[in-house]
């Protein structure tokens, strides 16, 4: 099992100056990501075409692995494999290998206060890019955002066709939170989300943007604390419209104080139970430890999600080509 890689992150208090986050900036960079296996259409994207095009080419029977055809489209390769297209050129046949690849597919705890974006606005901005390993700020995106004041789980890659499949609504990929919420209106006698709270949240809430109600899959009270005034939430959506889980709650009188993403489809690493802490979570060592004894991140790590995770999330993809772009290809026989 890959490691989590771990470097030092102070996490930011809530009410941090921006003279103090500016200190923090200068994370250290992580450790280089240990190779991952990477879907076989991406490879065969790689040589100038698209998924839909690598998909033609593998029904085809013109896609090969280390010399052996591939007759399967959601293989997995190790970058140690050669894989080779057979294109026909006046006549003859030619295998043509596929490009160099070094494809990454990570997952982040995303501290409170970082920021998910490319371009550092300001000197004093700390950008999710600065807990990026080796190499990798060069080439990786986001999957999606988190922002500002939101924390927990965010995926990160160098493949485009993973990040659609992971953000199409049309894949109905879920993204489970829990948020900490307080009265929207702190004079207001506190009042716990009850039944009929959880019931506009699952039955959809009109947002006001004349869009369509904004549906919870799944909406469950966890804590409810009268006397501190506050209760723990936890909400799945399939939707990624702009601060969705902080409107619903407005939408009920109520605002997240904490909001923490738990979990994207099948990929999880973060756990709800660090809503259950006072405050902050305390400075964290840089010291590395194998997944396998420390599956849950903490604010600041990232590891490699596991080749079934990613096949899952480009089965999604997948599914949802096929829905609405079907191949119509001949297939050669033996």
């Amino acid at each position: 099992m890959h490691p989590v890689m771990r470097h030092a992150f102070t996490p930011l208090p809530r009410a941090t100056t921006t003279a103090a986050r500016g200190a923090l900036s200068g994370a250290p960079r992580g450790a280089e990501a240990p190779a991952q296996q990477v879907p076989l259409l991406r490879c065969v994207a790689l040589a100038g075409g698209s998924v839909r095009a690598a998909r033609r080419l593998v029904a085809q029977k013109r896609v090969y692995i280390n010399g052996r055809r591939a007759d399967d489209e959601t293989l997995l390769v190790d970058n140690a494999d050669v894989v080779t297209i057979l294109k026909i050129s006046k006549g003859s046949a030619v295998h043509v290998p596929t490009p160099p690849r070094c494809e990454y597919y990570m997952k982040l705890y995303k501290p409170y206060g970082v920021l998910c974006s490319q371009v550092r606005d300001r000197a004093d901005a700390q950008l999710v890019a600065d807990f990026y390993p080796t190499g990798a700020e060069q080439t990786c995106h986001n999957v999606g955002r988190l922002d500002l004041r939101s924390e927990g789980l965010l995926l990160f890659t160098s493949d485009g066709f993973f990040t659609r499949s992971v953000l199409m609504p049309e894949t109905h990929i879920e993204k489970e939170y829990v948020v900490k919420l307080r009265m929207l209106d702190a004079s207001c006698s506190f009042k716990c989300p009850g039944h009929e709270e959880l019931s506009r949240l699952r039955e959809g809430i009109d947002l006001g943007d004349g869009k369509d109600l904004a549906v919870a899959l799944s909406a469950e009270l966890l804590r409810c604390d009268a006397d501190e005034r506050s209760a723990l939430l936890r909400l799945v959506v399939s939707n990624g419209r702009y601060h969705l889980v902080r409107r619903m709650c407005s939408a009920l009188g109520y605002r997240c104080e904490r909001l923490l993403r738990t979990r994207v489809g099948s990929i999880t690493g973060v756990q709800p139970d660090v809503l259950l802490r006072d405050d902050d979570a305390a400075p964290m060592s840089s010291a590395g430890r194998p997944a396998s004894e420390a599956e849950d991140l903490q604010p600041g790590e990232y590891a490699p999600l596991s080749p079934e995770e990613v096949k899952a999330v480009y089965l999604r993809g997948l599914e949802w080509l096929e829905q609405y772009h079907p191949q119509n290809i001949a297939v050669p026989c033996d």
